[in-house]
């Protein structure tokens, strides 16, 4: 009798990564942006495919004053584009481009006068989220921004009235709305 033909035998099942996204909200506290600890208030959005992702997110920084007599009064807006790594099921770290756009406008000065700065540098950020919701959660999230270049405020008859901090510290409060 002829041998039998070997049966092929069927391939294991590939467990299927993930894709899920979220939009969030936020509120929190920088330093370092603005000329004094500030709140700001912010919004994003993220995507992710099993434990990489990445996000897009923007805030208001709100403004004060420099100390002296040589004022000056700043409020941002920060951007940033992050890349994702959930490294444990409620710990992600993200990395990436930071740009903030800030305005700054004299203060006690004969001619009052307003200018714009951008500043960019990489972001690292921590995220831990606290409470966890079948279509939300809550996240506490950390970060620390290092600016390439720190340009300058000037008054001409003062000189230098502000520069961005050369690190800029931040924490958050973050409700995230999840779609699977």
């Amino acid at each position: 009798a002829p041998p039998t033909p070997p049966v092929a035998q069927p391939l294991p099942a590939v467990p299927r990564t993930r894709t899920s996204s979220e939009a969030w909200l936020e509120a929190g506290g920088v330093y370092g942006v603005v000329p004094a600890a500030s709140a700001s208030f912010g919004l994003g959005a993220g995507l992710s495919r099993g434990a990489l992702g990445a996000s897009l997110s923007a805030r208001y920084v709100l403004p004060r004053t420099s100390r002296g007599e040589d004022r000056v009064r700043v409020r941002g807006t920060e951007l940033d584009a992050l890349l994702t790594w959930r490294a444990l099921p409620r710990l992600t770290l993200a990395l990436g481009p930071d740009l903030q756009l800030l305005r700054g406008r004299g203060v006690g000065v004969a001619r009052a006068r307003s200018a714009w700065l951008v500043v960019a540098g990489p972001k690292l950020e921590l995220r831990v989220r606290v409470l966890q919701r079948a279509r939300g959660g809550l996240d506490l999230s950390g970060f620390a921004a290092v600016p390439v270049e720190r340009p300058r405020f000037l008054v001409d008859e003062y000189g230098t009235v502000f520069r961005p901090a050369v690190t800029q510290f931040g924490v958050n409060l973050r409700y995230a709305l999840l779609s699977r």
